[in-house]
């Protein structure tokens, strides 16, 4: 058996290491470094290196700040992990991950669960994300709660949906009215098959829009434009647009060339750098997009493989940065 006395020289030593007397802002990189790439097993890991360590780490609150709920919280010991979590985050901005797993049966519970620890902190979130196969209910219920609240620090909000589910979540009526009292620092907004209000303050900010929608692939190509250019107008510093639809065509419908031009007022878009508006049938709504706004900022511009810019768009190519702008690959002119 080793005695005691055995080991003070090793434990002295240790103390001494050089690695001990590394600066803050240095300590605080190598951190924020080993969080960034594994922030799941930051808390179990750096905190038991050694007693210094442990208290610098405990000392920097942002790497406590990302939460995630990939666990079943009927545990109670995980809930009592986030709790303790959340007070080594204090008061930075907190980056909330809620996974399928976490919301497992029973769905309700669990979110109630969630909202019960993460709504009296609402003021601090940063950004969520929702992953995976999330049920509806449960995600109606998170957001609906939230329909009256305004968060001042959100700049990211992800609501990702398991492409299997969407068949049966495309006859949903309900619309997306969280945060209903404003989201002004809202920079990057991605949404599955929920509608939000367009004449909310949701967009007003928003640099990246993605809308993943099954029902693209009925919609007409009237209303998708309506709803494209309703979009560009509440929201001026919009620079990427992607609205896509999750399933493909088994065939592309004949290029139709002698469709009349669209006959709407022109509107300018000064900041847009990017749309992609892919599947939708003979790239009317890119033709549309075209003729009816001018953007001068434009560098990319993507449809669907049957896409053909109607000869009266031709003019609006004028208004693209031409040093810069590129079409899909199948686009024809």
């Amino acid at each position: 058996m080793i005695s005691p006395g055995y080991m003070q020289p090793f434990v002295r030593a240790n103390q001494k290491s050089p690695i001990l007397d590394l600066p803050h802002d240095l300590t605080y990189l190598i951190f924020f470094s080993c969080h960034r790439d594994n922030p799941q097993n930051f808390s179990t890991t750096i905190p038991r290196g050694c007693k210094q360590w442990r208290k610098a780490a405990l000392a920097i609150s942002e790497l406590w700040s990302t939460i995630n709920f990939d666990k079943n919280l009927k545990n109670k010991q995980v809930a009592e992990k986030i709790q303790l979590q959340l007070e080594r985050a204090q008061l930075a901005p907190l980056h909330i991950h809620i996974f399928e797993s976490a919301i497992h049966k029973p769905a309700i519970k669990n979110i109630l669960k969630i909202c019960q620890l993460m709504f009296p902190l609402v003021q601090q979130w940063g950004s969520l994300s929702i992953h995976g196969n999330v049920p509806h209910k449960a995600l109606r219920l998170l957001f609906d709660r939230l329909t009256n609240t305004s968060v001042l620090r959100l700049e990211n909000l992800a609501i990702e949906n398991n492409m299997v589910m969407w068949h049966q979540d495309m006859a949903v009526k309900w619309r997306f009215k969280a945060f209903g009292s404003g989201m002004p620092s809202l920079r990057y907004f991605q949404l599955s098959v929920y509608r939000p209000d367009r004449n909310s303050h949701t967009f007003d900010n928003l640099i990246e829009l993605e809308i993943q929608d099954p029902q693209l692939l009925t919609m007409k190509e009237d209303k998708l434009t309506t709803i494209v250019r309703d979009i560009l107008i509440h929201s001026p510093r919009l620079r990427r647009l992607v609205i896509t639809g999750p399933f493909t065509p088994k065939s592309w419908p004949a290029i139709n060339r002698s469709r009349p031009p669209p006959t709407r007022d022109t509107i300018a878009h000064s900041a847009i750098k990017c749309i992609n508006i892919v599947p939708h049938r003979e790239g009317a709504v890119t033709d549309a997009l075209l003729h009816l706004v001018e953007m001068p900022e434009l560098e990319e511009l993507t449809s669907d493989p049957s896409y053909y810019i109607l000869p009266s768009s031709f003019h609006t190519l004028a208004h693209v940065n031409s040093a810069q702008y590129s079409l899909h690959p199948n686009s024809r002119l």
